[in-house]
């Protein structure tokens, strides 16, 4: 086996995880930006009745998530 090869679809790998973090965590922010101006109130409330996380905490987790799998794109844009 080829060390390059082995590399370059591990890079591969971890780009495609990093950008479907992004995404999905920008998604689920503005999911809940969006429930928060339609019902003020609903933000304190949990997720789902199986998912007992509050709407506010969801929001700033995935946040903070879809802005480290930014960063970490940007930063093997800038490494190659």
């Amino acid at each position: 086996m080829n060390t390059a090869e082995d590399e370059n679809t591990n890079n591969r790998i971890a780009h495609a995880i990093a950008r479907t973090v992004f995404l999905f965590g920008l998604l689920a922010w503005g999911y809940v930006v969006a429930m928060q101006l339609r019902h003020l109130n609903m933000v304190y409330d949990t997720l789902s009745e199986w998912l007992p996380i509050r709407l506010d905490y969801f929001g700033e987790a995935s946040f903070i998530l879809s802005m480290v799998a930014y960063f970490l794109l940007k930063f093997w844009e800038t490494k190659k």
